[in-house]
């Protein structure tokens, strides 16, 4: 998933934030980012704008978040050499020419969430992503949730329709 993130040149630490009001702050406390991966996010104006591709879904940063995990939010370089930080694999830089637009109805198909207690209605609630619940689910929602808005109704719809699959 791509995050909007910030760079602390002076440290290489890349901080970002997992919901909406989840500030984090760098290790030296000079610099904060807070707004999660919306349009809302704020800065301070010293950390470096940037966006990375991170092997996590929205679902899971909300439930770092939520759980207190707090597993995502900090990336520490791995080492520095000739000026430049080095960092884990798993850490891929987006070019700006390939950020994702978040208005597209693609951005919000691959991000849009729901909370769910299970099939019986029995377990703790969680969050998933749309695009990774079972066929089953995205079925029953559709049949059983009146009170779903327009927009998710299109994207359960898009989603069927890309598994082959319908009502």
């Amino acid at each position: 998933m791509q995050i909007t993130a910030g760079l602390q040149d002076s440290t290489g630490e890349i901080i970002y934030s997992r919901v909406q009001l989840d500030l984090v702050h760098t290790k030296d406390d000079k610099d904060f980012i807070d707004g999660g991966q919306t349009e809302y996010v704020r800065k301070t104006v010293t950390l470096r704008d940037i966006t990375i591709d991170l092997p996590v879904s929205l679902g899971e940063l909300y439930e770092d978040w939520n759980q207190f995990k707090n597993k995502y939010g900090r990336i520490l370089p791995i080492n520095k050499i000739n000026g430049y930080y080095i960092y884990d694999d798993s850490v891929k830089f987006v070019k700006p020419e390939d950020i994702l637009d978040r208005n597209s109805f693609e951005f919000k198909k691959q991000t849009a969430l729901w909370g769910t207690n299970g099939p019986k209605g029995d377990k703790p609630t969680k969050c998933i992503n749309l695009i990774d619940a079972e066929t089953d689910h995205l079925k029953a929602i559709l049949k059983n949730c009146s009170h779903i808005s327009e927009e998710y109704r299109k994207i359960i719809n898009s989603i069927l329709e890309d598994r082959k699959t319908s009502l």
